[in-house]
């Protein structure tokens, strides 16, 4: 019993940092560009881009552009 308790807990924990990612970002591309976002990048895999949405269009950039993603504050 003990063991699920414990593993819920850590469970819940682990889902916490994901709460905080789905808003307006800033993407920080590498010729210093910053495009800030109405939603939250969601990675492409099998083509290796960002989709995101930015004054009303999606946008897609390609991961080797991008320098960094934080969260617009």
């Amino acid at each position: 019993m003990k063991t699920r308790n414990v593993l819920g807990a850590a469970l819940l924990l682990s889902a916490i940092p994901l709460i905080g990612c789905s808003g307006p970002a800033i993407v920080t591309l590498k010729d210093g560009r910053e495009l800030k976002t109405t939603d939250s990048p969601e990675y492409e895999e099998e083509t290796g881009f960002y989709r995101f949405e930015r004054y009303g269009r999606r946008m897609r950039v390609s991961e080797d552009a991008i320098l960094s993603i934080r969260d617009a504050d």
